[in-house]
């Protein structure tokens, strides 16, 4: 049995897209570990819907965030992962960061080993904490890239970017999409906040954080009619922000993020799915956020900011989208939907998310791993 490590630079405790494919590796006979960052009182091991999940605790990890002590970071993760899992058949590597040490693990102590580099996002033009740090990132992807055995991205515009930028071999294409469920309207918000029939849920489902439009959802909604509310489903670093912000108001709920088996009953309660990202950056413009995909299987329409990579997907039969995030727009999107024939709409939504499913999205992977 050939064993596949997933390498992760997180907590590996929201990453929907990584499972899915641990499951799918998995379940096609390979013998699967996603290695990831240890933190808080997170157990260092566990099994997670079957799959064996390794934290890893860093002697350097409070040591402050500048890039001269994230060098020891890196250095020391390099060591724990050349040590503990040189051995395996392929690395499937997450992202930049952890692609460096897939990549000298296999120089200095396996050549046999098989690098699938999976990259989330434009990473050479990302959002970073700094321009150094941005720099940093996109000069240890184009020294790494090329000794990886097959490269796999998000969409098609990104994956033309990499081709364009690095003069390379189109990367494969994954999209995010999540498991195909059959399910009617829920109503866990309802229940949960006590809203009431008549009010209409706009939903925000995701990581809740700088330029992902949760600030300005929330401004908006200070002025929006009283048939409408706000649900923001997720975690990060705005969270208690943007809950001191919404304090006082009887039109904004936050929940917390709830697991991948529960995820879609919550969204399948909401009645409208916002994709609010900011372009602050091409790797935004060019993004694919999961929450388009589970607003799709769960049936919403959906209204999204004016970005490359949701119109070069989104059918306009079931989304609006919208130049700025402000009460005007988000009334008239939805005053839109509600002009439409609603059982067209759903119709549409539903025909679409007939394709847009791991079900078959996962096949593509498996070919990957086939062909290394």
């Amino acid at each position: 049995m050939k064993k596949v490590t997933i390498l992760v630079f997180n907590n590996f405790t929201h990453d929907n897209r990584v499972l899915r494919e641990g499951l799918s590796l998995k379940n096609a006979g390979y013998e699967v570990q996603v290695v990831a960052l240890h933190e808080g009182d997170l157990p260092k091991r566990e099994i997670k819907e079957g799959l064996q999940i390794h934290r890893l605790s860093l002697l350097s990890r409070k040591l402050p965030k500048s890039i001269f002590f994230q060098i020891f970071k890196w250095m020391e993760l390099f060591l724990l992962i050349a040590k503990h899992y040189r051995k395996t058949d392929f690395f499937h590597v997450c992202d930049v960061l952890p692609l460096p040490m897939a990549v000298w693990t296999k120089r200095l102590f396996n050549r046999s080993i098989k690098i699938v580099y999976d990259a989330h996002e434009l990473e050479f033009q990302k959002n970073t904490s700094s321009k150094r740090y941005g720099q940093l990132i996109a000069w240890l992807e184009a020294k790494h890239l090329r000794a990886a055995d097959a490269m796999i991205t998000v969409t098609d515009l990104i994956a033309e970017l990499y081709k364009e930028h690095y003069n390379i071999k189109k990367p494969n294409v994954i999209h995010n999409f999540p498991y195909k469920q059959t399910l009617g309207h829920q109503d866990k918000f309802r229940q949960k906040f006590e809203i009431r029939p008549d009010q209409k849920i706009l939903l925000y489902q995701g990581v809740i954080a700088p330029n992902r439009g949760c600030e300005q959802l929330v401004e908006a909604f200070k002025d929006m009619p009283d048939q409408f509310v706000l649900v923001l489903l997720g975690y990060g670093s705005l969270w208690n922000s943007i809950k001191a912000m919404s304090s006082d108001m009887n039109n904004v709920f936050m929940h917390e993020a709830v697991g991948r088996k529960e995820l879609l009953k919550h969204t399948a309660s909401a009645d409208y799915g916002i994709y609010s990202i900011i372009n602050t950056n091409q790797s935004h413009d060019y993004a694919l956020g999961n929450k388009i995909f589970e607003y799709i299987m769960a049936g919403l329409p959906i209204i999204s900011t004016n970005l490359k990579g949701p119109k070069s997907f989104l059918k306009e039969a079931f989304t609006v989208f919208i130049d700025a995030i402000n009460k005007d727009n988000l009334e008239n999107a939805i005053e839109h939907f509600n002009s439409l024939d609603q059982s067209t709409l759903s119709k549409d939504i539903k025909d679409f998310a007939e394709t847009a499913n791991w079900d078959r999205e996962q096949q593509k992977l498996l070919n990957i791993y086939e062909n290394a």
